[in-house]
């Protein structure tokens, strides 16, 4: 079994340029990745989270999860501005916040790339990030990302 050493990534510009291993920095010419990593994802706050299909959930699961969190899950197309409004001035009432607004989507959006920070600029980045998911695979990429 070859010795496990730590590895470094070279970039330059925008592309990796070379993967490195160890304190001497020998380039690597192949690289084993097991598939666990493969499909695990580290958030902003360093968290870790395995994707799993959608078909390894229970759609007993799936339905309580969209009754809790997002009613309308399959009505909006991952932001509801309906609910971001009323929390907006719940929030605004109560001088502090007690409510969030974020859709399925957004908090997929929010645990995966931004910080947990409960601010409006917070919730604009996660609103626009949104926007740039693709319409196609977001919504069960959402449920996948549970």
């Amino acid at each position: 079994m070859p010795q496990r050493r730590p590895l470094s990534r070279h970039v330059q510009g925008r592309k990796n340029c070379a993967i490195v291993a160890g304190s001497d920095h020998r380039t690597e010419n192949t690289l084993k990745i097991e598939p666990r990593l493969v499909s695990m994802m580290y958030s902003a706050g360093g968290e870790q989270h395995i994707f799993r299909p959608l078909v390894s959930y229970s759609e007993t699961l799936i339905s309580m999860l969209i009754a809790t969190e997002d009613h309308s899950f399959w009505q909006h197309h991952g932001i509801n501005l309906t609910v971001i409004a009323r929390a907006f001035f719940n929030n605004l009432r109560a001088g502090r916040t007690v409510e969030g607004g974020s859709t399925i989507t957004q908090q997929v959006v929010k645990n995966l790339f931004l910080s947990r920070d409960k601010t409006y600029s917070r919730k604009i980045r996660e609103i626009l990030m949104r926007l740039f998911l693709r319409e196609n695979s977001a919504r069960t990429a959402s449920l996948s990302s549970i």
